[in-house]
């Protein structure tokens, strides 16, 4: 009992810290070190109709200036070293999922050297049609006096359920910001 009570709990700390695979991109050669102020871009005005933008964005601006903060940046909305934009999307998806029958009959037969036979499903297979959404976030930053791409991230994940939206923004956003190559001056969150 208490081994199985361990795997439950084990299994349970493992989904609860969920990675994300975060794709990239940074020029070669780009000093992030002349970089100490950022602002981000305007949400694009056709987004503000979907359900929840609102919140959606006041989340990952937040979650974005947390890390940049870490990194020893600060926000300046006059003259910004880099800006930031972020993108959004989703996707509804199916997938199909094929299940084995349960059980099958086998017969066979062999000697020495060889051996063959036969095997026969006794029930039904199955194919089970999973619907799911699929999120998409893109950070993108640029310097602001040459309009160069400076770094350039995204991830997408499965989203089960709508009320977990902020710690899938924080998850990935943290995730996003292990790529940016300027090392933290102070603790996580």
């Amino acid at each position: 009992m208490f081994r199985l009570l361990f795997v439950v709990l084990a299994l349970c700390t493992l989904a609860a810290c969920m990675t994300y695979k975060v794709t990239y991109t940074v020029p070669k050669g780009t000093d992030f070190k002349k970089y100490k102020t950022y602002a981000f871009m305007a949400d694009d005005p056709a987004m503000a109709s979907r359900p929840n933008r609102a919140y959606v964005t006041q989340r990952i601006v937040y979650y974005c200036d947390q890390e940049l903060k870490k990194r020893g940046w600060t926000i300046d909305l006059q003259n910004p070293d880099v800006a930031i934009r972020y993108v959004t999307y989703s996707q509804n998806k199916v997938e199909l999922q094929y299940n084995p029958p349960p059980a099958s009959v086998s017969v066979g037969f062999g000697g020495p050297g060889y051996y063959m036979g036969y095997s026969q499903p006794v029930g039904p297979a199955t194919i089970t049609q999973y619907q799911y959404t699929e999120g998409t976030l893109n950070l993108e930053m640029f310097d602001t006096k040459t309009n160069a791409s400076l770094w350039n991230a995204w991830t997408s994940g499965v989203l089960n359920d709508p009320n977990d939206i902020d710690d899938v923004l924080k998850g990935a956003i943290k995730e996003m910001f292990y790529t940016l190559p300027v090392k933290t001056t102070k603790k996580s969150w």
